[in-house]
């Protein structure tokens, strides 16, 4: 029970950690600079295609569904 309290913890401290970050939302079409987000890591998130999980880099949403991610692999790999 400790140790579940001690994770609980620890994963709220990483979350606000995150929250602080400035983390602009990125258009693959119109990069600007410093929004870079190749060194991120989504956590909680899973790729739809792959299943990669937790996304590292680049993250996609889905402006037309719900809760549909992609890592930018899968993008890329789509797009051709």
């Amino acid at each position: 029970f400790v140790a579940a309290n001690a994770f609980i913890q620890q994963m709220a401290d990483v979350i606000e950690g995150y929250r602080m970050r400035a983390n602009a939302v990125v258009d693959r079409d119109r990069p600007t600079e410093g929004t870079s987000n190749r060194d991120a890591r989504h956590l909680a998130v899973e790729c739809d295609i792959c299943g990669v999980y937790p996304i590292r880099g680049a993250r996609f949403k889905s402006l037309a569904h719900d809760n549909y991610d992609l890592c930018e692999r899968c993008v890329r790999t789509e797009a051709t």
